[in-house]
């Protein structure tokens, strides 16, 4: 009976109707957000060809894949954010020309060591990339009754407005993303979502690869296009 008298279980997301930001004009009420497609890149990718959503939405974030506990708690094991577009189409893509420019120019003029880190470094970063984006930031459960006097809740609780729910002081309420992230930090549109608790550990780990490697990597990929005209200019003088 108290199993069946507990509220379900839902992600404190932003509601509708609510001010997201100050400054900002309410919603109006009757708005379906993610009912239909944003853009031609959007149907394709998150919608059936009958118009249905193939994966459901926790505000802006799209949850590709969740598991659930015997207790009815739900946890988000696959997420993007709100500018997965952009993490996919430009920062993968200057990865990717950063990997093949970089490591045409090193294979026509450095060790097989140095291409091996080079090789081993851009994959950690693009690893570290997709571990960070497609990471749960911290979406916490809303709680409409206020926890601090609750023996297992640590601290004080507020409430937040835009998504009607009790939220710890380190949580915010993310209005690019319409949910309550728990330690949010900031939304990281390389990344394509907002940095929390619970991913910024990847987004560090992200950050210090490209950082650490970056001379060699913007290095790479300007003297890359020279080397393949020194090489074209080459070959055409020893035919001459």
């Amino acid at each position: 009976e108290e199993a069946a008298s507990s509220p379900a279980f839902e992600f404190a997301a932003g509601v509708v109707g609510k001010r997201k930001r100050p400054g900002m004009a309410r919603e109006p009420g009757g708005l379906n957000h993610g009912d239909t497609p944003d853009d031609c890149v959007d149907r394709m990718c998150c919608f059936t060809p009958r118009g249905s959503r193939r994966f459901h939405q926790v505000g802006n974030f799209t949850v590709l894949h969740e598991s659930s506990t015997a207790t009815g708690e739900r946890k988000l094991l696959c997420v993007v954010g709100p500018h997965w577009r952009f993490m996919i189409f430009v920062t993968t893509s200057i990865f990717l020309a950063v990997l093949s420019l970089g490591g045409a120019f090193l294979v026509w003029s450095s060790h097989v060591a140095i291409i091996v880190v080079f090789f081993v470094l851009v994959t950690a970063a693009l690893t570290a990339l997709y571990c960070t984006a497609c990471s749960d930031p911290g979406i916490l459960q809303r709680r409409r009754d206020d926890p601090t006097n609750d023996q297992e809740s640590q601290g004080h609780w507020v409430w937040s407005d835009q998504a009607e729910t009790f939220r710890p002081e380190n949580a915010r309420y993310d209005y690019q993303g319409d949910a309550v992230i728990e330690g949010f930090d900031h939304v990281c549109p390389w990344t394509g979502t907002a940095i929390g608790k619970k991913n910024i550990c990847c987004f560090r780990w992200f950050t210090f690869l490209v950082r650490s490697p970056q001379p060699n990597l913007s290095t790479s990929a300007i003297l890359a296009p020279l080397a393949f005209w020194g090489g074209c200019c080459q070959a055409t003088s020893s035919l001459e």
